[in-house]
């Protein structure tokens, strides 16, 4: 936990979001001028006042202040907070809000809310807290979360790639095991994650190459047993690593493993499982379902048992996949337990394949190209696929 002392000896570059003027003066501090609004370090900005609505605001009693942005999407915005816990203690929190004012919206909100109460492992974001601010029109959710420093997956492998470090089979192990942990625990819950991807995972790496694994966002997952019919056969999911039934609408605990062999895939091979344009990629896996077949990647032939693991993760049947979690965290230990002749444990390395990727090579003809927006929630320039909240 993250602790600080209020207030500071030490005088900030500060701004207020309301009158714009900016000050030398120790945090924490109210505006000078009288705009009741809490100064911001000008350092901690990320995101302008029109684009961040509540930064500089303290909601739920007072006890949080909104410093920051951590990301911003079309239907909500991640603030980083200041949580007053005792006295003059302090934790930075990921405040999120939903800015939809939507009656579906509303309670898929909820629902993200009760399946992080349910959820509780320790490779899983904590939910500390939820809430409303404001009143009548002007209401906002929000939901008070775990602050989770490091990376995404997805910038710790860009880091990677970059500096040329392999991701040998036992070190994504380390990255997948706690995924597939997590997994276990929300299956058993009945609740399936449906967007498993890097940017839905952080690493946070510690000394000694130990690593710290977080799942978060559950904002459009699914209670198997909650006929809500809010998202009731769309597509909902990221493109690059929804299983093949995600495309019609269809989805099961099954579907999140294939996510998973997904996201190890990329691991190993340092290239998404479908590479390419996005338009292109989405044209063809939505109306060419033949393309989704095609195999996963070929290895060396002395690691028949790490192509073997990916297959089955892999497999366009979701009957052929690993059962559940537990199966596949098996498998990865398995594998993990095979000595070499050297007696060392066995390390993929990217140059151990052959076959690296499902690139789209071709070019898709106008007359395949038929997205349209409005009918499957699938917008070529983004890249992932969201409920029509």
């Amino acid at each position: 936990m993250n602790t600080e002392k209020s207030p500071s000896t030490t005088d900030h570059n500060c701004v207020c979001l309301k009158c714009k003027k900016t000050f030398e003066v120790p945090l924490p501090s109210t505006c000078p001028e009288g705009c009741d609004r809490e100064l911001i370090e000008l350092s901690a900005l990320k995101d302008s006042d029109e684009g961040a609505p509540f930064l500089g605001y303290r909601i739920h009693d007072g006890k949080v202040i909104l410093i920051g942005v951590l990301g911003q999407g079309g239907m909500g915005i991640v603030y980083l907070g200041l949580q007053s816990i005792v006295a003059d203690k302090q934790r930075r929190v990921a405040v999120k809000f939903n800015l939809n004012a939507d009656h579906n919206a509303k309670k898929r909100f909820m629902l993200e809310v009760d399946a992080m109460i349910n959820i509780e492992h320790p490779s899983a974001i904590k939910l500390y807290d939820f809430g409303v601010f404001g009143a009548g029109i002007n209401e906002r959710q929000y939901m008070i979360n775990e602050f989770i420093e490091g990376r995404t997956l997805s910038q710790f492998m860009k880091a990677e790639r970059k500096a040329k470090r392999a991701i040998t089979f036992a070190r994504a192990a380390r990255i997948i095991i706690p995924i597939l942990n997590v997994l276990n625990e929300a299956h058993k819950k009945g609740i399936i994650h449906r967007d498993l991807k890097p940017a839905n995972i952080m690493v946070k790496v510690f000394p000694g190459d130990d690593l710290q694994i977080k799942v978060m966002d559950f904002g459009i997952s699914k209670f198997i047993n909650n006929n809500d019919n809010l998202t009731n056969g769309m597509i909902i999911g990221t493109i690059r690593y929804m299983a093949p039934e995600q495309l019609i609408g269809e989805q099961s605990e099954n579907s999140d493993i294939f996510s998973v062999g997904a996201i190890l895939f990329e691991l190993l091979t340092g290239h998404p499982l479908f590479q390419g344009k996005l338009d292109a990629i989405t044209t063809l896996r939505v109306y060419n379902p033949e393309y989704n077949l095609t195999p996963p990647p070929r290895l060396d032939k002395n690691l028949f048992y790490v192509q073997s693991l990916l297959h089955k993760a892999l497999a366009y049947d979701p009957n052929k996949r690993f059962k559940d979690a537990i199966e596949f965290l098996d498998a990865i230990r398995a594998i993990l337990e095979i000595k070499t002749t050297n007696d060392e444990t066995i390390a993929i390395k990217p140059e151990d394949i052959i076959t690296t990727t499902m690139e789209i090579k071709h070019e898709v003809r106008p007359n395949q190209h038929e997205v349209r927006p409005n009918q499957h929630e699938v917008r070529p320039n983004q890249h992932e696929v969201r409920p029509n909240q």
